[in-house]
């Protein structure tokens, strides 16, 4: 599921009313594969290489499709941090060598998932924001457990997770 080009926003629309026809929520989980240049694909790109204008394009990406989630009437995003994906590794110091204020220091690995997260509550308000957290990595090492802790408080400190209008959030049971 992409939430990369407007033209999508009526299909998904459609799944969201379908959804809620039937008395649920639904929340969108929001990953980055593509840099908005194609030759530069996320999974792959060195993020000790990107330079502050393209963070600044990234944390963009992640408020454009938070947009387009609340335009098709999702009630909320998940940041994807897990499973090696591009924000996993960004946090996890085997793979960030940054020396910048993005590295060194658990929050400051964590400073482009704070950005996003400002992002997305600046221009889209009314969504439930949460975030999926993996900081184990079988082949390249794992983030250090206090480094988990460290980052999980201070998301939480910004409010992630927290439900600012708990009718839109909750199911009727």
């Amino acid at each position: 599921m992409r939430l990369c080009r407007d033209t999508l926003i009526p299909d998904y629309k459609r799944l969201t009313d379908i959804v809620k026809s039937n008395d649920r929520r639904i929340i969108v989980q929001l990953s980055i594969n593509k840099h908005n240049r194609p030759e530069r694909s996320l999974t792959s790109v060195d993020i000790n290489n990107l330079t502050h204008g393209d963070i600044r394009d990234i944390v963009s990406l992640f408020a454009q499709a938070a947009k387009r989630a609340e335009k098709a009437a999702f009630d909320g995003v998940q940041i994807h941090l897990a499973c090696g994906w591009f924000l996993n590794r960004f946090v996890n110091p085997h793979y960030n060598h940054r020396k910048d204020e993005y590295g060194v220091a658990p929050k400051n690995r964590a400073r482009i998932v704070f950005e996003i997260l400002d992002a997305l509550k600046e221009v889209t308000p009314a969504l439930h924001i949460t975030a999926k957290f993996s900081f184990y990595d079988k082949n390249n090492g794992d983030t250090e457990i206090a480094d988990c802790v460290e980052i999980c408080r201070q998301l939480s400190e910004k409010g992630i997770g927290s439900t600012r209008d708990t009718r839109r959030v909750q199911s009727k049971k």
